[in-house]
């Protein structure tokens, strides 16, 4: 028995539908619609590196112009975290990569006047190094650093880094690790596990008193027998 692909599956499922005259038109319409829009997702597919390259060339011959980043969302096309999956980086790099006669540079704004990629990683870990102890995330950087420095979506576009991750390894630093703070509890608990004479002592009482208590429970018992 030979197993369908889900592609074909679909096909065979519409094909079915339209030979049905039980189902009212709209519903067979809507139907249908449904079946080729599934059909054209991106999440049950197994892309590859050649894959998504044909299917970007594909693209590119069917519209006449090379797809941009937005496209990238449209129903057969490669999502973008494939697309960075497979080649780490964004759609938009590897469309340049393939089509660099069709893609002109977006044009992004320098009022800092950084030339290299090694200015812009190194502004960014001059900001990170400066604020370390309160960031966490790429939105509390954006929020830390200083005005006059670009936001770390800027310098991931500049330097077609594909995510933040990627820009924290760049620049070779990392979160910095918070000191806990000793809190009340967790100094009673230090005493309470520390060795004390006196604590000692009060605990060898007690027992002696326990084994007194039972010794007269047990007396007691044979008196009123």
């Amino acid at each position: 028995m030979s197993i369908l692909s889900i592609e074909k599956a679909i096909d065979l499922a519409m094909e079915s539908i339209e030979l049905r005259d039980d189902i009212p038109p709209g519903t067979k319409q809507c139907a249908i619609s449904g079946l080729k829009s599934l059909k054209q997702r991106d999440y049950y597919k197994k892309w590859d590196k050649d894959k998504i390259i044909s299917k970007i060339k594909e693209w590119t011959e069917e519209n006449g112009r090379v797809p941009k980043s937005p496209n990238f969302n449209e129903f057969g096309m490669p999502h973008h975290a494939t697309v960075r999956q497979h080649f780490g980086i964004t759609p938009a790099a590897l469309v340049k990569r393939l089509y660099p006669e069709l893609t002109t540079t977006r044009y992004e704004p320098n009022p800092w006047g950084f030339v290299t990629n090694e200015d812009w990683i190194c502004c960014f870990r001059e900001q990170f190094t400066k604020h370390s102890d309160k960031i966490a995330s790429e939105r509390m950087y954006d929020g830390l650093r200083d005005k006059n420095t670009p936001c770390a979506g800027t310098i991931l576009r500049h330097c077609n880094i594909a995510n933040w991750n990627d820009l924290l390894k760049a620049a070779g630093v990392k979160y910095q690790k918070k000191k806990k703070k000793i809190t009340a509890s967790d100094a009673d608990i230090k005493l309470t596990d520390s060795y004390s004479p006196t604590l000692a002592k009060v605990e060898a009482l007690n027992q002696e008193r326990d084994r007194h208590l039972q010794e007269l429970y047990e007396v007691v018992t044979k008196i009123n027998v």
